[in-house]
């Protein structure tokens, strides 16, 4: 490792990738937001037109606008983000019946984002 990348990863001096990872961040949302997005839009959207198809339709293209992004760094944290959106939808509906129906999706929804910004949305500078 040279001065530079030492000196980077400390923090001591910006790093070089950052016009890189601004392009890549600007041109494309967040995962986290994305999931996000496809959790409660597709709720809301069933909930409110009385379609629940259309809201699964909704939930499953967030889910797809995701997946190319999520299998950017790699298959084994592809298939537990996946796995995660779909387990998030599918523990939404007993949490409802417990805590209610927007305050379930609420807690799935910061927990996907959570997953999301941790596993898949953090940049592949030198300082990761």
């Amino acid at each position: 490792m040279g001065a530079v990348q030492a000196w980077c990863r400390a923090g001591v001096v910006p790093c070089r990738c950052w016009a890189r990872r601004y392009r890549e961040h600007m041109s494309r949302p967040p995962t986290a937001l994305v999931s996000a997005i496809g959790l409660v839009g597709g709720f809301a959207t069933a909930r409110y037109t009385h379609n629940r198809r259309l809201g699964g339709s909704i939930w499953a293209a967030a889910g797809l606008l995701c997946l190319p992004r999520w299998a950017r760094r790699g298959a084994p944290r592809a298939l537990l983000l996946t796995g995660a959106y779909g387990g998030a939808m599918g523990l939404s509906h007993p949490l409802a019946r417990r805590i209610g129906a927007w305050p379930s999706v609420a807690v799935v929804t910061v927990g996907m984002g959570a997953l999301c910004s941790l596993a898949a949305d953090r940049g592949s500078c030198c300082r990761a």
